[in-house]
């Protein structure tokens, strides 16, 4: 330990984060206070017909997660400011989805450490419902019904997300979004599961309209886990830089988490923020990680990026256990919530019912029913040959088997659905009458 604190000394920055508890946190590299715009792609991102939302910047201040005595992330510090475009890096099992997951607000704050502190535009926020409303979240799985086609998708999340709006300018947002995302070809294609039997459209394709999903709303904060998970080299290039372009344009906050960023992946990205267990080890640009791995005698191989050759240090360091705070970081996140407050809009809760709802529910359960081949069938067959009340039997109760899979699938749909606020206790009457 004492050799840790001596090599720790030939790295210390002059300007140290003061807040910073170092016992509980690893930190590695040196961060900059002004980091570098990235790159934006040259393609032409269309105006979507609703206003820009207005600028929200994002700061996250000492975030400890602790859980069955596990301590997930440790003093968790960094801010990112609309049309910038944040990477959480990382191995796995190093808390990047829990991040993601608590600013989003799917953590309950009664697990986060008291000191912990999410803030937005200056203004400290302790309700998860105000983060939903704020932030779009994009998890890793995509969990889309695969017998509906992208353009019915999305007309169902227009019809659950934008209530206010007329069957006209929802149409007109669900058009903007296909030209946006580059989807007007597939737009009558299946999304399908991806596999053999139910190609549909390709893993790119079907990220793209997870991501349209949940910008429908036009969240000002979008948040994604791993958006480039399980995509080949070219549709993660895709996805990135469709990410870049739309912090720019749309001046959005752009958050996202990803495993093992490529070369040119790299150039769309302003900052990095990089985990190890729980703890930063940088938050900058590309340009001071790189000065920084310098500082420490170590040279990065033409083979490697600086992003994975920063992770290969650390986990040697680690396992030398020598990795005790080497560097402290140079910049420092004031928040300043005494007397600044955030105006949003004030959602009157609807009824736990919605007639409108369960009628859309149905209308989208109908397709599926009629299009899953196998279960129309049966059901069509009992219908040929049964008389009037065997076939009300068998078509309630014989079916059950075959309609498992649509529930299943159904129920994580609808489940991302409600954790957005589109619907509410609806859907339970709709089960109900459903199966």
């Amino acid at each position: 330990m004492n050799n840790t604190h001596t090599m720790a000394s030939c790295f210390h920055s002059s300007s140290m984060t003061t807040n910073r508890r170092e016992e509980d946190s690893i930190i590695l590299f040196s961060a900059s206070n002004s980091p570098d715009e990235f790159s934006s792609a040259s393609s032409s991102f269309s105006s979507s017909p609703l206003p820009t939302p207005n600028r929200y910047s994002l700061t996250v201040a000492n975030l400890s997660y602790t859980i069955h005595h596990v301590t997930i992330l440790k003093s968790v510090t960094f801010t990112t400011e609309p049309s910038k475009l944040l990477a959480v890096v990382g191995p796995s099992g190093t808390g990047k989805s829990t991040l993601l997951k608590i600013i989003s607000g799917r953590v309950s704050h009664k697990a986060l450490d008291p000191s912990s502190t999410i803030s937005i535009n200056n203004s400290r926020i302790n309700n998860n419902n105000q983060l939903r409303r704020l932030c779009g979240f994009v998890p890793q799985d995509d969990d889309l019904l695969p017998l509906l086609t992208v353009k019915e998708t999305l007309m169902y999340s227009a019809k659950f997300s934008l209530r206010d709006s007329t069957a006209k300018e929802k149409e007109e947002r669900v058009e903007s979004l296909l030209r946006d995302l580059g989807l007007v070809l597939v737009q009558d294609s299946f999304v399908g599961e991806g596999d053999e039997e139910d190609r549909g459209v390709s893993g790119g394709e079907r990220k793209r309209v997870s991501i349209a999903v949940e910008i429908i709303r036009d969240p000002p904060i979008l948040l994604l886990d791993e958006p480039t998970s399980g995509l080949d080299s070219r549709n993660s290039l895709q996805v990135v830089e469709l990410l870049a372009n739309m912090a720019k344009t749309k001046q959005r906050t752009v958050v996202f988490s990803i495993h093992q960023p490529s070369y040119r992946i790299l150039d769309y990205i302003s900052d990095y923020l990089i985990l190890s267990r729980g703890s930063v080890i940088h938050f900058g640009n590309l340009e001071h990680l790189e000065d920084s791995i310098a500082k420490l005698g170590f040279r990065i191989p033409e083979q490697l990026n600086p992003i994975e050759f920063a992770m290969e240090i650390v986990d040697s360091l680690r396992d030398s256990n020598s990795s005790r705070s080497l560097l402290s970081s140079s910049s420092s996140i004031e928040n300043d919530n005494e007397n600044d407050t955030m105006t949003t809009k004030k959602q009157e809760f609807r009824g736990l019912f919605d007639v409108a709802e369960i009628s859309f529910l149905c209308s989208r359960f109908c397709k599926i029913i009629y299009r899953t081949k196998q279960l129309f069938l049966a059901r069509t067959m009992q219908a040929v040959r049964l008389g009037l009340f065997a076939f009300s039997l068998s078509f309630l109760l014989s079916s059950t088997v075959e309609a498992l899979p649509i529930y299943l699938r159904e129920r994580r749909v609808l489940m991302k659905e409600t954790s957005r606020g589109c619907l509410k206790l609806s859907f339970v009457l709709y089960f109900s009458y459903i199966y």
